[in-house]
């Protein structure tokens, strides 16, 4: 088979989604005769294919043939590969660039590599002096790197093994600290294990790794693990928190066995149950279940049924009624029935649920039950004080301050108030309660089981939990369904609030948003209003006249960074997120002087931009939005986030994108000033209505909706499908039948991530698919 050989120089372009990759590499071999493609030892070779992303340094023979792109030119399209260099010099590299050595780069640490070589260690250890010779190294960094090899002398193999195996620094030393000297040894019997002990590692990173290993596609290891990963694909990622035996295991027969023939139904039938065995799947009659779901469900329906079943607190309803009205006179307002009711409800309950849309005074029933109870308990209201003994809390950063906005009243997000430490654990749990009177928790609606779990398990019988939400926004990211199982349980106290209150009545904004949840299109959406617009656009137009929108709201004083928010359903396409946020950095930041290119992503000073996964150690969660500050020398990125500065090194980049534009789901929990929602044909896999109604809710004081009337009809009058979820059944069998929630077999579980919010194996699943992974030909 045809082959080229070559060093690879820089990497272009690599996909998550679909592990396409393009890279330039330096030719040092090839069965091709490179003459007739007008090759010279100057010149790099364009590789592409669908591979995992390897290392700068690393040599590799690719097998395919050159084709002429009609766009970029001679390229060269991999069927397969084989990697052929030591990965001591790319791992070295990384090792030495890595957080263990402040102030090293990769440039710093490539210039040292290049000019000691592979013993480069072993040489800096018996003479530091060695590195005098390195090119720009002052004497400080090299007392720091000679420091630092002395101190990390036990880590210093397994590392650079870790990192030859393309693995990010601060994930190698985290996979050291978890497994220690043990590390290399469990990945070579399992590189999958991985995916079950380390949380931002998962199917496609442990795969890699395998096949490094020469762990074949048919192995029962990499089966199981299949197994789990199409799991989560087929579950978790519609939400679902239990799928049915013969549901999983027609999708696993045909998912296994799309591109080549792998496993016969029969041995999938076997290592589905291996996995039962094992404690890593719970199956109940007909219905599987991650071990960990199982746990998570139990502790909520054990604090629901202590709450529910606990008397409620007998309170003065004259006294109560006579604080509402001082409320009310204090900020000029009248209640309805239905607010007075709730405010009853909540100082009444153990558990109580307030929901309802936008405009129904949510807030505002807040903050006259945070009034009425400090006052009816003689509790001083102390604002912006962490030491209140009523507690607000929400699952997001933006959440947890639009909170405090509102109510003057310190809130912080769901993981500060538990204590989320830099190793990844909760401070408090059902052995380490936490310490509140009350405790509100807003945005309710984004809480998957685990988090439910985790709080609710953390919270002592004697406090109040106050859940507020709108049930007809997009379910958690995560699995379940927790606010409606809740409230569909017709057991858990609650009001739902749908009168629109009168500071909202004159928003068009409002009306669109019950119109979409009711299923219908108002006659006047083609108007244009002070707060809403509709605007009719092709996609052949549709960045010019997003960019003069963008452009005629800055003229208004809107700012792009702080106020508008570009909200898209999907990633690709010429309408999709990565193309818009290219698309308005291209034109709106023009700070080119200092910039780092990590991929088909520029970073420039001033970039607006979003986390896309859990990064504990520099306290800052998926989704947090931030600003790059800073771009270094060394090739850092700096980023900060609400006051938090973090430095990302290049490789951690992939952790990081644009976020001008971001998808609908990402935005839950936030509001922002302006919102411009595109609507086209081309997102019609996506465009459902609670979609369309969360985007339109996320709009502050204006709301552009440009696209296609007929794409946005047709996502009003589809409904999102029904999430499986056992939680409101098994509620409602604890408290009628009066059982024990410990008579279902969990103790024996194996509970994976328990103190973790549900990351589907710490990377976003997108549309990959095992086979992605596998050789589309066989030699």
């Amino acid at each position: 088979m045809e082959y080229i050989q070559g060093i690879v120089k820089a990497i272009i372009f690599h996909s998550e989604e679909n592990s396409y990759t393009i890279i330039k590499i330096k030719v040092t071999d090839s069965s091709e005769q490179l003459n007739l493609f007008v090759f010279d030892d100057t010149d790099y070779v364009t590789v592409t294919g669908y591979f995992p992303v390897p290392m700068r340094g690393e040599e590799i023979k690719f097998f395919g043939t050159f084709k002429e792109h009609s766009k970029y030119g001679l390229q060269y399209v991999v069927k397969n590969y084989e990697k052929l260099s030591d990965t001591s010099i790319p791992g070295l590299i990384e090792y030495l660039s890595s957080d263990l050595f402040k102030g090293v780069g990769i440039k710093t640490a490539e210039r040292i590599v290049n000019h000691l070589g592979k013993d480069t260690i072993q040489q800096v250890l018996d003479d530091k002096n060695v590195l005098e010779g390195v090119p720009k190294l002052s004497s400080k960094l090299i007392d720091v790197i000679h420091q630092g090899l002395i101190d990390n002398k036990a880590a210093e193999h397994t590392l650079i093994q870790l990192y030859g195996y393309g693995i990010t620094p601060k994930m190698a030393i985290k996979i050291f600290q978890f497994y220690q000297n043990e590390t290399i040894a469990i990945i070579q019997q399992n590189p999958y294990q991985l995916i079950y002990d380390i949380e931002g590692i998962g199917f496609e990173r442990a795969d890699i790794i395998a096949k490094s290993l020469g762990f074949e596609d048919d192995h029962p290891l990499r089966i199981k693990a299949m197994i789990m990963y199409l799991y989560q694909l087929m579950g978790i990622n519609y939400g679902h928190t239990f799928l049915y035996k013969d549901q999983l295991l027609d999708y696993l027969d045909s998912a296994l066995n799309k591109r080549q023939f792998l496993v016969e139904r029969e041995i999938i039938e076997t290592y589905l149950q291996e996995l039962i065995d094992e404690k890593i799947l719970y199956i109940d009659d007909d219905v599987i279940k991650l071990g960990s779901i199982q746990y998570a469900e139990s502790q909520i329906i054990s604090r629901v049924k202590q709450a529910i079943s606990q008397d409620e607190d007998e309170v003065d309803k004259k006294t109560i009624d006579n604080l509402i009205k001082l409320f009310e006179s204090r900020d000029d307002i009248v209640f309805t029935t239905l607010q007075k009711q709730a405010i009853h409800k909540a100082i009444s309950s153990n558990l109580f649920i307030l929901t309802g849309g936008p405009g129904t005074g949510k807030t505002t029933v807040i903050n006259a039950i945070v009034f009425v109870y400090a006052k009816y308990h003689q509790i001083p209201i102390t604002y912006n004080d962490p030491l209140f003994e009523i507690k607000l809390i929400a699952p997001t950063g933006r959440a947890a301050k639009r909170m405090n906005e509102a109510t003057n009243i310190y809130a912080e997000t769901i993981h500060r108030f538990l204590g989320y430490g830099f190793d990844g654990k909760f401070i408090h749990n059902k052995e380490n309660l936490v310490d509140a009177d009350v405790i509100i928790i807003d945005e309710a609606s984004m809480i998957d089981v685990f988090l439910a779990s985790q709080l609710l398990q953390s919270i002592p019988d004697d406090t109040k939990i106050i859940i507020v939400g709108d049930e007809d926004q997009l379910p958690s990211v995560g699995p379940g369904q927790v606010l409606k199982d809740l409230i569909d349980t017709d057991m858990v106290d609650y009001v739902k609030l749908n009168t629109i209150h009168r500071q909202a009545e004159s928003s068009k904004i409002i009306d669109l948003a019950y119109d979409v949840n009711h299923g219908r299109i108002p006659r006047d959406m083609n108007d244009v209003f002070d707060d809403r617009m509709f605007v009719s656009e092709q996609v052949p137009n549709f960045t010019n006249r997003l960019i003069s929108s963008v452009t005629y709201l800055q003229n208004q004083g809107y700012d792009l960074i702080e106020d508008i928010q570009i909200l898209i359903p999907m990633y690709k396409g010429s309408t999709g997120i990565d193309y818009v946020n290219k698309t308005i950095q291209e034109q709106f930041n023009t700070n080119n002087e200092n910039t780092l290119e990590h991929g088909d992503r520029i970073f420039k000073i001033g970039d607006k931009v979003i986390q896309l996964t859990n990064q504990i150690e520099d306290q800052i969660m998926n989704g947090d939005q931030g600003i790059v500050v800073g771009i270094t020398s060394e090739d850092q990125v700096v980023v900060d986030f609400f006051g938090n500065e973090v430095v990302y090194k290049k490789g951690d980049l992939i952790n990081l994108k644009h976020a001008y534009a971001m998808s609908i789901h990402k935005s839950q929990g936030s509001e922002y000033k302006v919102v411009i929602m595109p609507v086209f044909k081309t997102y019609s896999i996506m465009l459902k209505r609670k979609l369309l109604y969360t985007g339109i809710t996320r709009a502050k004081e204006k709301l552009i909706v440009m696209g296609d009337i007929r794409a946005f009809e047709y996502g009003v009058t589809r409904i999102e499908e029904e999430r499986q979820s056992t939680l409101k059944d098994d509620i409602v069998a604890v408290v009628l039948t009066k059982e024990e929630v410990t008579t279902k077999d969990i103790s024996s579980l194996d509970i994976r991530h328990l103190d973790l919010p549900f990351d589907t194996f710490g990377e976003s699943l997108g549309t990959l698919s095992p086979y992605d992974f596998m050789d589309e030909e066989k030699e």
